[in-house]
């Protein structure tokens, strides 16, 4: 939650009013800018109930195009790719289906240039090839521009693109003298379109304007070597998983890839890189890991009824009308949300669940804590707090004072100021909090000069005291 409300949603609401969001680090703003677009449809960033609605579109279109496969090419495959890609999903990712965040997007976009470039290869027509082919590179340039993972993605788009392009000969001439002609139009397209965003950030960084993600990374990852990182991941996907799903699906999932050229393509060039990236680089959140699943799933799936022979479904399983069948049938369930939502948007009811659920977002405990604190006492002050979400809450933006935390001279400063009247700290000093600063803390404490209110979801709420207000 923290990232959607913190970083995402707060660069769509700045998009939304015509304004350029700041600290964005090295993410591309495609999401956010397209979020925005639900603000400016209804007139109001207060009611964020469409913007986070979206999110749930990616991973039901993924599953969506993972059947329209099963049914195109009457393969057992994608159906036990789209099986586990629904069922790891949920198991892991089941906060993430309703949060604003953009990693089952670019997971979606990854997914989806695929299929483009299935249907490609299913047609004979050259024409007709260049058409998915584009429509697919159009897609992984926006994987690229919705997060850093789909950027991996990208650059190796052109080479899997040129490949599948000379696997099969069209009925107007060969595809294969054309295969590295392919590959570098495509090329030209990701370059031109995906690296002013990554040099521009580039710039920033240099100039001092920006900053990048790495410490912060760094932060998160806690220490740990690349081994601890490896183990890190595994203990954690067997925990919301099993040991049956990690030790035994995901390796079968690989050696079905493998084992067919084809499908051998994606793994190498995306599947096992981003999997060693992500365990060098982002090892403390399963969430970077979801652009992984639909390549290894569908790569292992295909792969897998390939090598074993074609399965061949019955007439129980239809064509669908087109490739489109998933946009419309999108589309109509809008149209018939809206309806349905009408009322209550004219009503405000929207507005006020929206309140209801944003008085949550401390968590529900230090929530209810804080609102019965103000309610009772009212607010004497500003609170000094590196708990970015509090921002975000309903009437506390005008009290909130942000401080790192790392810094004690900073800190102390601000605790002397008569302006700030409260503290709200976590109960242990960690990575993002500076020991020293909580020793003082504690040391304060037991002389009286602060005074502790309450402590709720590893947080204490402390209020300065009145001997210590000039």
């Amino acid at each position: 939650m923290w990232d959607a409300v913190v970083s995402w949603n707060r660069w769509a609401v700045s998009w939304a009013g015509n304004g350029v969001p700041t600290a964005t680090w090295r993410y591309p703003q495609l999401l956010p800018i397209n979020l925005s677009l639900t603000y400016v449809f209804i007139g109001t960033t207060e009611v964020q109930l469409f913007a986070k609605a979206a999110a749930a579109v990616f991973p039901v279109a993924s599953l969506l195009l993972l059947g329209d496969l099963a049914v195109r090419r009457r393969s057992a495959g994608y159906l036990v790719a789209l099986v586990a890609l629904g069922v790891f999903n949920f198991l892991t990712l089941e906060w993430l289906l309703v949060e604003g965040y953009a990693d089952l997007p670019v997971a979606f976009m990854v997914l989806a240039s695929i299929y483009l470039l299935e249907l490609a290869q299913e047609s004979k027509v050259r024409r007709e090839r260049a058409i998915w082919t584009g429509l697919a590179v159009a897609i992984a340039v926006g994987a690229a521009l919705t997060k850093q993972g789909g950027l991996l993605w990208a650059l190796g788009f052109p080479i899997m693109a040129a490949l599948n392009w000379r696997d099969i000969d069209c009925a107007d001439g060969p595809g294969r003298p054309e295969a590295w002609k392919v590959a570098s139009v495509c090329a030209g397209i990701i370059l031109m379109a995906a690296a002013p965003w990554y040099v521009f950030k580039q710039v920033q960084f240099q100039n001092g304007t920006d900053q990048t993600e790495q410490v912060y990374v760094e932060q998160a990852n806690g220490g740990r070597t690349f081994g601890q990182r490896a183990k890190h991941v595994h203990a954690k996907l067997v925990e919301a998983t099993s040991n049956v799903a990690v030790n035994l699906l995901l390796p079968l999932a690989l050696l079905g890839a493998v084992a067919v050229r084809r499908w051998r393509r994606p793994a190498i060039l995306y599947a096992v890189p981003y999997a060693a990236l992500c365990v060098g680089l982002t090892s403390y959140d399963l969430r970077n890991l979801s652009p992984l699943w639909p390549v290894l799933f569908t790569a292992g799936g295909a792969g897998w009824a390939e090598w074993l022979g074609p399965k061949r479904f019955t007439a129980c399983l239809p064509r669908l009308p087109g490739p489109w069948s998933a946009v419309l049938g999108a589309v109509v369930a809008l149209v018939l949300a809206t309806e349905m939502l009408g009322e209550n948007v004219k009503e405000g009811r929207l507005r006020w669940v929206q309140m209801v659920h944003q008085r949550k977002l401390g968590g529900e405990r230090l929530s209810s804590e804080l609102y019965a604190y103000v309610e009772r006492n009212g607010l004497k002050g500003r609170i000094l707090t590196n708990f970015q979400l509090l921002h975000f809450m309903p009437d506390m933006a005008s009290a909130y004072h942000y401080d790192d935390l790392l810094h004690p001279e900073t800190v102390q400063q601000s605790i002397e100021d008569i302006s700030i009247r409260y503290l709200l700290v976590p109960v242990k000093a960690g990575i993002l909090f500076e020991a020293s600063i909580r020793k003082d803390i504690d040391s304060r404490l037991e002389q009286g000069t602060l005074r502790l209110i309450f402590e709720a979801d590893g947080h204490q709420f402390i209020e300065k005291a009145q001997a210590a207000v000039p």
